[in-house]
């Protein structure tokens, strides 16, 4: 009798066993497959193609550009200067024009001034472009302008994300996060940030100023 109740032990011990090593194995597969998932994770993390924030004087890889019968804002502009354009609190060193037409013109489009483009080589993928923006108005004459800018993400000539703030009143200040997506082919591509107004501007004219920072330029694949 205590020699079957030793067999029936040893038979139950058995099973155990078999039971806790598929356990440990199913666990084992379990870890090495939550591995993969987060290596693959990584593998797709957005990479930062440029990310300025101004704060050295400079715009980086960045250039300025002024559209055909338009100004940045004539004589003094563009200009780093401090300012909170995430409305954060952090006063950080932005970058500062006054956009509009040099010329009335009606005859050409009303929407002129200027703005920072870069040329980058991609892989297919997403781009995301993202720009803290801010919109101030101070006037000796008039209670309000119409027009406190269009800011445009232009890829390529073609528009791919708009946002415009409109009527400003005099000592008004005006934030935006600016962002989009946008899928691109294989490739050079313009990459373009696009401040407008339909009004002139330029020396001794009380237009709207607008300022930008913390430019991101972000790529991802599909």
């Amino acid at each position: 009798m205590p020699h079957n109740r030793f067999s029936g032990i040893l038979v139950i011990c058995g099973a155990l066993e078999g039971i806790l090593s598929r356990i440990v194995r199913g666990l084992a597969s379990i870890g090495c497959l939550m591995l993969v998932v987060i290596w693959s994770g990584r593998s797709v993390q957005a990479e930062i193609l440029s990310q300025e924030n101004f704060d050295s004087g400079r715009v980086g890889a960045w250039s300025p550009f002024a559209t055909p019968n338009g100004t940045l804002g004539g004589e003094g502009f563009p200009v780093f200067v401090n300012c909170d354009a995430a409305g954060t609190g952090h006063i950080s060193r932005c970058w500062q024009v006054k956009v509009g037409q040099i010329q009335y013109s009606p005859d050409q489009d009303l929407q002129q001034g200027g703005g920072l483009e870069i040329r980058q080589a991609l892989a297919p993928g997403w781009l995301k472009l993202s720009v803290f923006v801010m919109v101030t108005y101070a006037s000796q004459n008039d209670r309000r302008n119409l027009a406190g800018g269009l800011f445009e993400w232009i890829i390529d000539h073609q528009v791919m994300g708009r946002h415009e703030i409109g009527p400003i009143e005099n000592g008004a200040t005006i934030r935006h996060h600016f962002t989009a997506d946008i899928p691109v082919e294989a490739g050079s591509h313009l990459i373009q940030l696009r401040m407008s107004r339909p009004f002139t501007s330029g020396a001794g004219r009380q237009a709207p100023l607008q300022f930008i920072d913390d430019l991101a330029l972000d790529w991802s694949p599909r």
